[in-house]
């Protein structure tokens, strides 16, 4: 997803985000440490990452990146981008404990 911006993740970015579904990552220290997806509401589950309800680790995030897709090809485009990271770092971002 090197293409896509990366933005501060605040409370006003993130309830700015397409109400969509697509694929994110999360970032800390300039350093992904979690990639998902939506197949239905970007918006929603990045605001679900950034109040703790998904759990504390993805919740340091301080910045993310997302990319809308159709859902059908949310989940897909998630497993490509988990697949990629760990052929480049040996390892899933620590906050993935497996490719869907």
């Amino acid at each position: 997803m090197a293409d896509a911006e990366w933005r501060a993740s605040t409370q006003g970015n993130v309830d700015k985000a397409p109400t969509g579904p697509g694929v994110y990552e999360l970032a800390q220290a300039g350093e992904v440490i979690y990639v998902g997806s939506s197949e239905s509401s970007l918006r929603s589950r990045l605001q679900s990452h950034q109040s703790g309800t998904e759990g504390a680790c993805t919740k340091a995030a301080t910045q993310y990146r997302r990319q809308v897709t159709a859902s059908d090809r949310a989940r897909g485009r998630e497993r490509e981008l988990l697949t990629a990271y760990k052929a480049a770092h040996g390892r899933l971002p620590k906050c993935n404990a497996s490719i869907p």
